[in-house]
This record gives C-alpha cells, sequence and structure tokens, in this order.
C-alpha cells in the first residue's frame, strides 16, 4: 500500500484532494478483501526542523520491521507526505501554526474515517505532539493500539 499511496497522490494540490484519493484507496484495498489497514506513528516535526529528516527517516524504518512482522498494509505520515507532494500542497504556504493544525485535524479525518483499524505507536511518540493527538484519536474511535518498544 505505501508504494501505491505515492503514485495516487502525485498530482494532489490540498489536503483535502489528499484525504479524497487515500479513501479511494483504502476503499479499493478493503474490497480486495483485505480486513486491515495500518498506520504507524512517530514523532516527526516536535524535535524542531533541525531533526525532521532524522525522525522521517526512523519512522520509515519502523514501518520497514512492523511491515515484516505484520501481513496487513501499513502505511505513515512519510508515505502520505513526501517532500515532492509537500511542495504541492497548498497548505505548506500557510503560517507553521495554521498548517499544523489543519495537518492534526487531517489525520483525525483519516484515524475516523473506519478504514485504519490499526495504529503503531513507535518509540517517543509521547513526545511528539502530532502523534499524541492520533493516539489520543484512536482510543476514542476504537482502534487497535500497538506500542513498538524502543529496541525492536
Amino acid at each position: 500500500m505505501h508504494k501505491k499511496i505515492g503514485f495516487v497522490l502525485k498530482n494532489t494540490k490540498n489536503l483535502v484532494h489528499v484525504r479524497e484519493e487515500l479513501f479511494k484507496l483504502f476503499k479499493a484495498t478493503k474490497n480486495g478483501k483485505i480486513i486491515k489497514i495500518g498506520y504507524v506513528a512517530g514523532i516527526m516535526n516536535s524535535d524542531g526542523p533541525n531533526f525532521f529528516v532524522r525522525n522521517s527517516k526512523l519512522l520509515v524504518n519502523h514501518a520497514a520491521k512492523l511491515r515484516k512482522m505484520h501481513k496487513f498494509p501499513m502505511f505513515t505520515a512519510v508515505d502520505v507526505f513526501p517532500e515532492e507532494i509537500y511542495k504541492n500542497l497548498e497548505e505548506w504556504r500557510l503560517s507553521f501554526e495554521k498548517r499544523e493544525a489543519k495537518v492534526r485535524n487531517f489525520w483525525r479525518t483519516i484515524l475516523k474515517s473506519g478504514y485504519v483499524t490499526d495504529v503503531f505507536m513507535t518509540p517517543r511518540w509521547d513526545k511528539s505532539k502530532g502523534a499524541t493527538d492520533e493516539h489520543k484519536t484512536a482510543k476514542k474511535v476504537g482502534i487497535t493500539i500497538h506500542y513498538m518498544e524502543a529496541h525492536s
């Protein structure tokens, strides 16, 4: 799934369009008799902009490990928002605070959609404002939450 995400999102221009395209992909995945879809959450921006690249790589590495352990599709924020997508989105021209509010709302909508069945919290997720919000949303809607150990 994470490889298909880049393809379906390549021409998106705003978060609404990203959401719509993701929902189409999720629906097609579920119609293909896939029961579970996982989302891998973790710290990205909360360490500060100097650590974004490092944290993105760590999240991708955690997701790769999890994909080997679990036989259902899963994705990360890095899959949804690689650099080439960032450049195209209208919301990335907003101030940091406004953009972050829209992005948090975006992830709440994704998690409340009913498509995501499992959320994997990577090490240090609790230091992330976004991942903490995603955890809270997942709990509220009854998504199965998995906690990844630091040494995993």
